[in-house]
């Protein structure tokens, strides 16, 4: 990705995720095809069952991060700042709680405020890599104006802190 007129310290973060994403473990436990963009636009409800859909994005990588762009995306519907931060709080308790039931979530619980601070971070990377600003109207600039300050100035866009329990 090419990171044309990025903010030092926003370049810095990406610089340090890529380095901290390439050290991190892969075990078939925690790693592994994941569909990549999983958000209410991608799955269908009927009677009962859920259907995933676009796979467009699909790929190699942790469980959590799979996980984590739900939670961020289902979150982003919010638009108060507090109440977005316990939705996604709630929302991840529910998602894990429910994810648990088929699939292990040892460590993986560790990892989804990193991998959604990750989310965070390349959503704001693309939209300021690919999106024509000067074609944007106000609202859409200051929403990416107010993503940059979440990032240079939070530690944690929701602060989601969830631990890993025995038999979860």
């Amino acid at each position: 990705m090419n990171l044309k007129d990025l903010d030092p310290n926003i370049k810095e973060k990406w610089d340090y995720y890529l380095a901290e994403l390439n050290s991190m473990g892969r075990t078939k436990d925690t790693y592994g095809i994941i569909h990549g963009d999983l958000h209410n636009q991608n799955l269908i409800y009927d009677e009962g069952d859920l259907t995933f859909i676009d796979f467009g994005d699909s790929e190699n990588g942790w469980f959590a991060y799979d996980i984590a762009i739900s939670i961020y995306h289902a979150s982003q519907s919010i638009k108060e700042t507090e109440e977005r931060g316990k939705f996604a709080n709630l929302f991840c308790q529910s998602f894990v709680d429910g994810y648990s039931k088929v699939n292990p979530v040892n460590e993986i619980i560790n990892k989804i405020d990193y991998f959604i601070n990750f989310r965070h971070l390349y959503s704001y990377v693309y939209h300021n890599q690919y999106l024509d600003t000067a074609n944007l109207n106000k609202k859409q600039l200051d929403y990416l104006e107010e993503m940059k300050r979440t990032l240079i100035y939070q530690n944690s866009y929701f602060g989601i802190s969830l631990v890993s329990q025995e038999g979860i």
